[in-house]
């Protein structure tokens, strides 16, 4: 997203170009006074000659140089980001099987035909039906493991209209029904990332907001960075008050364009059947928290309890 864009342009320029200086094996000298040139340089420069041109908003123009210069540099970085992102994508494509369309034949439009590929892959994985199936697990737990769904139960598995629709009879001819399912892996996944949630990670929304469908998150329930249960209270809290505004909003919004009594019920309907799932996806979370954290209390008790035991024997011994 642009928003992990610009912190990524950020965090590059706050440690000193790392990334920018990999992108044609620019030296150091090279992107600092790049750097320098954007930052302070071409502003100080524009504004000194304003300012013996006499121009009266030489501020403005000053101000502007420096945004725009800062903009191209980061419009630079972006497309540096696009570049390696498209690169491995079609690096992957050509170096791994594909199970839908083949190998990649070599040809003098190799470029377009990856590209071509790209898009079919994507498609593919866009329009198809797919079924969301949530675990809540306690312990250590491989983060590709292959055996993910193998003795263990969903806590919930949900289905699109979409996801239903394309499992029709009628859509058979369009739709390719895999037995067993194939599973989706996340990029998180692929690069075996799990974002850790402690107490000092954590944030209001961060629990309640994480997009369930997409990613995963494990949240520490003891020890010293173990989130604690105000924490957790607020996070729930925090949900609650989201999904009441986002209710109030937009009813908000119907009255100020004078909708009628109706339509305005209506509305409030939809918004609520559509907030149903996240609601009781909040729930959820938070009860698997607490039956999480009174596992762990249990756990460590019990094995506290013997550690005093066989401590008392050994000194009877």
């Amino acid at each position: 997203s642009g928003m992990a864009m610009v912190g990524s342009f950020v965090a590059d320029t706050w440690h000193g170009h790392i990334f920018l200086r990999t992108f044609g094996n620019w030296s150091p000298i090279i992107t600092e006074w790049i750097s320098f040139l954007v930052y302070i340089g071409i502003p100080l420069l524009t504004m000194v000659i304003t300012l013996f041109a006499k121009i009266p908003n030489w501020w403005e123009l000053s101000l502007l140089t420096w945004f725009a210069t800062i903009l191209i540099f980061f419009g630079f970085f972006a497309a540096c980001v696009l570049f390696y992102d498209v690169s491995a994508c079609l690096y992957l494509i050509e170096n791994v099987d594909d199970p839908y369309f083949g190998p990649v034949e070599s040809s003098n439009s190799r470029i377009l035909a990856l590209m071509r590929r790209a898009v079919l892959l994507r498609q593919v994985d866009h329009f198809a039906g797919r079924m969301t199936a949530s675990y809540t697990l306690a312990g250590k737990l491989d983060t590709i493991e292959d055996d993910f769904t193998q003795g263990r139960k969903a806590a919930s598995e949900s289905k699109s209209l979409y996801s239903r629709a394309t499992a029709l009879r009628c859509c058979g001819k369009i739709f390719q029904q895999l037995d067993p399912p194939q599973r989706n892996y996340t990029l998180e996944e692929v690069l075996g990332i799990s974002p850790f949630v402690t107490a000092q990670s954590w944030s209001l929304e961060k629990i309640f907001c994480l997009d369930r469908r997409h990613s995963r998150a494990v949240a520490v329930v003891h020890g010293p960075a173990a989130l604690t249960e105000r924490q957790v209270r607020s996070s729930f809290a925090c949900a609650i008050i989201g999904a009441l505004l986002i209710i109030i909003v937009p009813m908000a919004l119907c009255v100020w364009m004078e909708f009628s009594a109706v339509l305005i019920v209506v509305v409030l309907v939809i918004i609520v059947l559509c907030l149903i799932p996240t609601i009781r996806r909040n729930k959820r979370v938070y009860g698997s928290y607490k039956e999480l954290a009174k596992h762990s209390e249990e756990h460590h008790a019990h094995q506290a309890s013997r550690g005093s035991k066989t401590g008392s024997v050994a000194s009877e011994a």
